[in-house]
């Protein structure tokens, strides 16, 4: 089959991630394949009973469903109108609006607890405003949770320490899930590739400067596996914090 390369410049704006999209980020929260993900993020926001939470590039809306079920108060935004039509319809105990993160000063009306960026900032040219923009509408005290890849981290580049980290996936339920659901998902990605849209992947390192440099006091700063296994992830947290896994989730609070 022929690999057509479709980019987010070659749709209009906001059409670029569809339904089919939508529905395998869904299953993937929901089945247990990015159960590590997951866990780290819920363990980030704590505990969120009768907080206010701006959920922003909500994508298919499964972290927005997850946050409304712990008891939070959830206002999803993204700047995709058919990811603010697919959340309206699928989960209608959250509020969508279209919006994009560089226009949260329209936002006046809603003072959250917390915001959250979900997989979103490896998607912007300006992450500088957007972080800004965030911790500006923020409740004095709030806090702001990130998460994105860990990019060229020690598992990004090819040899046998990557080999070994990715190995246990093999022998762990989610492993198992996560690589059942990649190879049902192969002919979709050959007709569009979805990665195509990081265009600001972050180290580690990257990610606390960023942070610092626009004000914000970061609370907490874990590296995890997208992808968990007991075992090998029991003997990482043996090992320096970058060397923990291929993600990464920020807890930052403004000042």
């Amino acid at each position: 089959m022929e690999h057509i390369n479709v980019s987010p410049k070659s749709e209009p704006v906001g059409r670029f991630y569809d339904y089919e999209y939508f529905i395998r980020l869904e299953y993937r929260v929901f089945s247990g394949a990015h159960g590590s993900r997951v866990r780290n993020i819920l363990e980030a926001l704590g505990d969120i009973t009768g907080k206010k939470v701006l959920d922003v590039g909500a994508g298919g809306g499964a972290f927005s469903k997850l946050m409304s079920e712990r008891g939070a108060s959830v206002y999803a935004i993204d700047y995709s109108p058919d990811t603010v039509r697919f959340i309206s319809e699928r989960f209608p105990e959250v509020q969508a609006k279209e919006l994009s993160i560089y226009d949260l000063n329209k936002f006046k009306e809603f003072k959250p607890d917390i915001i959250t960026l979900f997989d979103v900032i490896e998607h912007l040219a300006d992450q500088e405003s957007a972080v800004r923009n965030c911790l500006a509408l923020l409740k004095s005290g709030g806090r702001l949770i990130i998460s994105t890849d860990a990019y060229r981290g020690p598992y990004s580049s090819k040899g046998l320490i990557r080999r070994v980290f990715y190995a246990f996936e093999h022998i762990s339920k989610q492993g198992i899930i996560y690589r059942g659901l990649k190879r049902a998902e192969k002919r979709h990605r050959l007709k569009k590739n979805y990665h195509l849209s990081h265009i600001g992947e972050l180290t580690s390192e990257a990610l606390v400067d960023l942070v610092e440099h626009c004000g914000g006091k970061i609370v907490e700063h874990r590296i995890y596996p997208l992808v968990g296994s007991s075992l090998r992830d029991f003997v990482l947290q043996l090992f320096p914090k970058k060397y923990r896994g291929d993600h990464q989730c920020m807890i930052v609070e403004k000042v």
